[in-house]
This record gives C-alpha cells, structure tokens and sequence, in this order.
C-alpha cells in the first residue's frame, strides 16, 4: 500500500508543478497550488522511507538522500534567515 500511495501522491505531484509552472505567477491560485505541491512532496519524500519492498526489508539509498535533504538544507539557510552570518 505504501508504494501504491507513494506513486499516486507523486503523479499529483508532477501535476500540480506541471499546473503550477506553466500558469501565472503571483495570484492566489498560483499561491495555492504551490502549497498543495509542497505537501504533495512532502509525503512523497516521508512515504520514501516505509518503501522496504524493493531492497528484501532493507532500506533504501533515497531515504539518506531524503534525510540529508531535511538536515543539509535547513542547516545551510537557517543561518542567514534568522541573521547570525
């Protein structure tokens, strides 16, 4: 079920950014729209780390990229928006 529901939410996904990309930037569905992207994305990449199916029960190289996406960017920007360099 969980690579079913992977694959589902990221056909959404690839949608809505499609949708998202190629209409007006600015307005409130644009707005919208690129929120539900973002959520859609979301599940997709915390969906990434319950797919054991494909590797005999082990887990799966995307998870250490997905991981280190949530640690390395937040970490890197983090920073500069808050103002200590």
């Amino acid at each position: 079920m969980t690579i079913v529901s992977h694959i589902i939410f990221a056909l959404f996904a690839v949608g809505f950014g499609t949708r998202n990309l190629i209409s007006k930037k600015g307005d409130n569905k644009h707005k919208v729209i690129g929120w539900i992207w973002v959520l859609l994305m979301f599940y997709v990449a915390i969906s990434s780390y319950w797919i054991k199916e494909l590797n005999d029960g082990n887990g799966n190289f995307i998870g250490l990229i997905v991981a280190g996406i949530f640690t390395l960017l937040p970490g890197r920007y983090l920073p500069n928006l808050i103002g200590i360099f």
